[in-house]
C-alpha cells in the first residue's frame, strides 16, 4: 500500500511534468517515440543531466500534535462551614499569589475569641500568683501568730508546774492538774500547727500545682491560636499567580468545608503534552530546545520529562515541554499545539527529482542513464523503486551505481539507445 501511495504521487508529478516538457517543444525539433518503432535520431538530443550519490540514510519530518495545559491549576475552597459575606474576584480576572478571593462571616469567632481571651487571662494571673509565692506580709503575719503561740505554749507550762507542786502538797486537786497538762498539751498543738504553716509559707508554692496551672494556660493559649487560625481561613487567598477560570459561588452561600469557591489556572507557565513514539523520546534529551507551533505563532520550549506510561491505544507517551514565562502569556490553555520532529532513517539509495522517473512495470519506475559507448553518449533505463519522497524528491533504489548520470528531467521524449549530449 505505501509503494502503490507513492506511486500515485510519483506519477501525478511527472505527469505535470510531461505537459510542461510538451509544451516547451519547438516545431520540427527531433523527437522520438517509445511506441512507434522508429531508430534514434542521428542528432544528439541535449539532456541535463544529475550526479547519482549513494547515500546510507536520510533525515525525515513528522509532525505530532498535542495540547497547551497549565502547570498548575486548583479548585479553591474554605476549611470551615460559613457564610460568604463577600466575593472580590470574577472570572477572568489576573490574581497574583496571596491576593484575597473571598470573605466569610466572623462574628461568631469574635465572641469566641473573647471568651477565650478572658479565661486566659485568669489563668495567667493566678499563675504568676503561684510562682511569685506568699506574700511578705503574710509571712511576717505567720511569724507572729507562732511567737504568740509559743508564748501561749510557755505559759500553760508553767501553770502546770505550779499546779502539780500545789498537789504535792495536796493544796490543790486532782482536776486542776489534769486541766494545766491538757492546756499545755493543746498550746502545744497549736505552735506545731503554726509552725508548720509559716514553714509552707516560706518554702513557697509546690513545683506541681505550677505545672498545673501552666498547662491550663498553654491549653487555653492553643485554643486561642486555633482560633486565630479559623479567622484567617475565613479569608480566601490565591495559592499562586494565574487567572480565574471559573467562579461556582456568590455571596450569601453557606459553604462547606472542601467545595469549590473559585477555579485558578496559571497563566505564567504553560506547558505542552504532547503523545510521541517511544523512539521519537529516545532521541530526545532534557532541556532540549524544539520548535512549537501553535495557529500561525512559533514557539521555542524545552523537553522536561516524560510519562512513562504508554497509551494503550495510541502506543505513544505523553513528552512535556515547557514554554518561557514570555510565551506563556501569549497563549492559553487548552490551545492545541503541533511540534515538528526530524528523524534519521537507515536506508541505501540515491535521491533524484521526481522529474526524472517514468512509470515501469510491476510497479517500478525507471530511470534514464547517460552511458559512453564508444565515444558516444546514450540513454539506458534503469529499473529503481522509490523508497522515499520528500518534496520535488524521491529517494529511490535498483540498479543505479553511484557516480551515474541520470537524466534529470523530460524523461517521455527519449528512448533507451538514443544519442545524447549533456547539457551544460
Amino acid at each position: 500500500m505505501r509503494q502503490f501511495s507513492t506511486q500515485s504521487r510519483v506519477a501525478a508529478v511527472l505527469a505535470g511534468g510531461a505537459a510542461l516538457v510538451a509544451a516547451s517543444f519547438l516545431p520540427g525539433q527531433p523527437t522520438e517515440s517509445a511506441h512507434s518503432g522508429e531508430e534514434p535520431a542521428n542528432t544528439p538530443l541535449p539532456v541535463q543531466v544529475v550526479i547519482a550519490q549513494q547515500v546510507t540514510s536520510f533525515d525525515q519530518t513528522r509532525y505530532y500534535t498535542g495540547a497547551l495545559v497549565a502547570r498548575r491549576s486548583a479548585d479553591v475552597s474554605f476549611e470551615r462551614a460559613a457564610r460568604v459575606v463577600e466575593m472580590l474576584v470574577d472570572e477572568g480576572d489576573a490574581v497574583t499569589a496571596g491576593q484575597e478571593l473571598a470573605k466569610l462571616d466572623v462574628r461568631r469567632l469574635e465572641t469566641q475569641q473573647q471568651m477565650l481571651q478572658a479565661q486566659f487571662d485568669a489563668a495567667t494571673a493566678q499563675l504568676k500568683e503561684l510562682i511569685a509565692g506568699p506574700r511578705i506580709e503574710t509571712i511576717a503575719a505567720a511569724k507572729a501568730q507562732v511567737g504568740e503561740l509559743d508564748a501561749q505554749l510557755e505559759l500553760s507550762r508553767l501553770t502546770h508546774q505550779r499546779t502539780e507542786k500545789l498537789q504535792a502538797r495536796s493544796s490543790t486537786s486532782v482536776q486542776s492538774v489534769d486541766n494545766s497538762r491538757l492546756s499545755m498539751a493543746a498550746a502545744s498543738a497549736r505552735l506545731i500547727q503554726a509552725q508548720q504553716r509559716l514553714n509552707e509559707l516560706e518554702t513557697g508554692t509546690r513545683p506541681e500545682q505550677i505545672a498545673a496551672q501552666q498547662a491550663m494556660v498553654n491549653q487555653l493559649s492553643a485554643q486561642l491560636a486555633d482560633l486565630e487560625l479559623d479567622r484567617s481561613d475565613s479569608i480566601l487567598t490565591a495559592p499562586f499567580a494565574g487567572r480565574i477560570s471559573m467562579r461556582h459561588i456568590d455571596e450569601g452561600t453557606v459553604t462547606a468545608p472542601g467545595q469549590p469557591v473559585v477555579s485558578i489556572t496559571e497563566s505564567t507557565a504553560i506547558e505542552a503534552r504532547i503523545g510521541l513514539p517511544a523512539s521519537s523520546i529516545r532521541r530526545l534529551s532534557k532541556d532540549d530546545s524544539v520548535t512549537l507551533q501553535v495557529e500561525d505563532q512559533q514557539f521555542r520550549a524545552s523537553f522536561t520529562r516524560v510519562n512513562p506510561a504508554v497509551d494503550l491505544q495510541t502506543r505513544t507517551q505523553i513528552a512535556v515541554f515547557d514554554l518561557s514565562k514570555e510565551d506563556s502569556l501569549k497563549v492559553a490553555a487548552g490551545q492545541t499545539v503541533r511540534i515538528s520532529l526530524s528523524e534519521k532513517n537507515a536506508a541505501t539509495g540515491y535521491w533524484l527529482p521526481t522529474s526524472a522517473l517514468a512509470p515501469a512495470q510491476r510497479g517500478l519506475w525507471s530511470a534514464c542513464v547517460v552511458v559512453c559507448t564508444e565515444g558516444t553518449d546514450r540513454i539506458e533505463t534503469r529499473p529503481v523503486e522509490v523508497l522515499h519522497t520528500e518534496g520535488e524528491r524521491v529517494l529511490v533504489k535498483g540498479t543505479i551505481r553511484n557516480g551515474d548520470r541520470v537524466v534529470a528531467g523530460g524523461v517521455q521524449r527519449i528512448v533507451p539507445g538514443q544519442k545524447v549530449t549533456v547539457a551544460e
